[in-house]
């Protein structure tokens, strides 16, 4: 969580609307651009907004799905055994294509291990697989990508951290001209500050 105000980012593209006293673009709607933006951000860069836990496997099985309030699975950390707190094995990722040619029965074979030791992403987010498969109730400890909350108020922080405050700051900008669908330059605005949005997190990226 950052720690500058919604309302320092508000505010700072309310001068830039030239509506300081926010008649046109409402504090509160300004407010709703804002989160747009943390998820628009989020969902760009999944590593903007992560969480660590410990995360419950379907037993018996190598295909694992993420938990329903997260993006994507970001890293495996370690086992944490049948009650979520006993800390094991280290997880670490590993290639399909040479677990398939190295071991192709792995999606049935049995677990002698007692823990897991690999992970497998692919192409949906929302998928993965452990390798061996789960032993039965057995956790693991990864960091998961999730959207940030909404910010309540305006008197509240925002989500990500401060050092994204002016791409936040360029996506309220982009909604708030895009909403004049009649002013072909308020479009040519928005279009703008949304490729200002759109580099500022490549460049962090990069």
């Amino acid at each position: 969580m950052g720690t500058i105000l919604a309302s320092a980012i508000i505010n700072n593209a309310s001068v830039a609307l030239n509506d300081v006293a926010q008649v046109r673009w409402t504090q509160s709607e300004l407010l709703g651009y804002l989160n747009d933006a943390q998820r628009a951000a989020a969902a760009v860069r999944h590593d903007l907004s992560v969480e660590t836990r410990s995360f419950l496997l379907t037993a018996g099985a190598t295909k694992q799905t993420i938990p329903t309030d997260a993006l994507s699975l970001i890293e495996p950390v370690r086992n944490m055994g049948a009650d979520g707190l006993t800390a094991g094995m280290p997880i670490t990722f590993t290639d399909r294509n040479s677990l398939d040619s190295v071991q192709p029965t792995w999606h049935s074979d049995a677990n002698a291990l007692g823990y897991v030791r690999h992970v497998v992403k692919g192409t949906d987010m929302r998928v993965f697989y452990v390798y061996p498969k789960a032993p039965a109730t057995w956790n693991m400890e990864a960091v998961f990508a999730v959207a940030p909350s909404n910010i309540p108020t305006a008197g509240s922080p925002i989500e990500l951290d401060d050092v994204y405050a002016p791409a936040l700051e360029a996506y309220v900008l982009h909604k708030a001209y895009a909403k004049n669908t009649k002013s072909a330059n308020d479009l040519q605005l928005a279009a703008s500050y949304l490729a200002v949005f759109t580099a500022a997190l490549g460049a962090k990226s990069a």
